[in-house]
C-alpha cells in the first residue's frame, strides 16, 4: 500500500488567533469576503497548509500557488501534493510526497438532504444514505458522500467544476462500516479515507494508491 498522507486539523478559536495575509494573492482574496471571521478562517486553512508543508519538506517558509478548480502546488518543490479545506474556524490540511492528494471538511449541520442529493449523489448513492436509521445517520451519510466527492474532485485537480456525480462512493463508506476504501472501484489509483476530527464535522481524504 502506498504510503499514506500526513494531515492536521486546527480550530482557529482554540485559542482564538488573528492571521495576516503573506502575499499579493492572500490579500486581494481575503478583501473580497465579507467578514472579518470569514477573511480570518481563510487566512488560517493557507496557514495551516504552509505549516505542514514546511514540517514535512523540513524548512522555514513555502509559497503556495494556487488557482480556482486546480490542484494547489508548493512553489519549488513539484513532487510534493498538498490540500486543503475550511469549514467555519476548522481547516484541516494534507501533506503527500508519494502521490497526490485531496481532501475535504465540512461542519455538521442540519441540511435539505434529499434536494442536495438531487445536485450531488448517482442513484445508488442518494438510496443508501437515505437508508439511514436516524437524522443523525442520515447527516453523517450525506457529509461522508459530500467529502467523498469533494477530496477526490481535489485529488483529481479539477474541483468541483469536475462534476460529484463523477465520483462514485461505495456504499460501504457512506453507511460507516469502512473508514476506508482503497482504491475505489472506478477510480483505481485513488482511496478513501475517512479522518478523525471529532463528532461535530466530517473530513474525508482521497490520496494516489
Amino acid at each position: 500500500m502506498t504510503q499514506r498522507p500526513i494531515w492536521k486539523l486546527s480550530d482557529r478559536t482554540a485559542p482564538l488567533r488573528d492571521f495576516d495575509p503573506v502575499d499579493e494573492f492572500e490579500r486581494a482574496r481575503s478583501a473580497r469576503l465579507k467578514t472579518d471571521p470569514l477573511r480570518q478562517d481563510f487566512l488560517h486553512a493557507r496557514h495551516l497548509a504552509r505549516d505542514l508543508a514546511c514540517e514535512q519538506l523540513g524548512i522555514s517558509n513555502v509559497k503556495l500557488q494556487s488557482h480556482d478548480d486546480a490542484a494547489p502546488e508548493i512553489e519549488s518543490y513539484p513532487s510534493a501534493s498538498i490540500s486543503w479545506s475550511r469549514s467555519g474556524p476548522l481547516a484541516i490540511a494534507a501533506f503527500s510526497d508519494a502521490g497526490r492528494v485531496g481532501v475535504d471538511i465540512e461542519k455538521k449541520a442540519k441540511r435539505p438532504v434529499a434536494a442536495m442529493l438531487d445536485m450531488v449523489a448517482n442513484p445508488g448513492e442518494r438510496a443508501c444514505v437515505l437508508a439511514a436509521m436516524n437524522e443523525d445517520d442520515l447527516l453523517a451519510r450525506f457529509y461522508r458522500l459530500w467529502c467523498a466527492k469533494e477530496s477526490v474532485l481535489k485529488w483529481r485537480g479539477v474541483g468541483l467544476r469536475g462534476g460529484a456525480k463523477s465520483v462514485l462512493v461505495p456504499d460501504v463508506f457512506l453507511r460507516g462500516d469502512a473508514d476506508e476504501d482503497w482504491p475505489l472501484d472506478n477510480e483505481t489509483s485513488v482511496g478513501l479515507w475517512f479522518l478523525p476530527v471529532g463528532s461535530d464535522a466530517v473530513a474525508v481524504m482521497a490520496f494516489s494508491a
